[in-house]
């Protein structure tokens, strides 16, 4: 491997980073709002689609390569959230 080609891999492994914690990001803004949103009266049923809502729209705050690939993220990041927020209180309840 020479010079170039290992600047190439961590330029890879730092996009890969970034990617990695605009998820963590756009997931926990997710949970807090929903939660924020659940304060205020939303009914619990409408929670996750309340996630994938607003994961889409946060997913605009991390744009991807394109349109799709960004609500495409916005998606997996409000699924994700909901899962947390189910995985947590199954938890806590047991």
């Amino acid at each position: 491997m020479d010079v170039a080609d290992s600047h190439q891999h961590l330029v890879g492994i730092q996009s890969y980073m970034e990617m990695t914690w605009s998820f963590a990001v756009a997931v926990a803004i997710t949970v807090g709002l929903v939660e924020v949103a659940k304060t205020i009266g939303l009914p619990t049923k409408y929670a996750p689609v309340a996630s994938v809502l607003i994961g889409v729209g946060s997913s605009f705050l991390f744009p991807a390569a394109t349109v799709a690939m960004t609500i495409l993220f916005g998606v997996i990041t409000g699924l994700t959230a909901c899962g947390l927020y189910s995985g947590a209180k199954a938890t806590i309840q047991n």
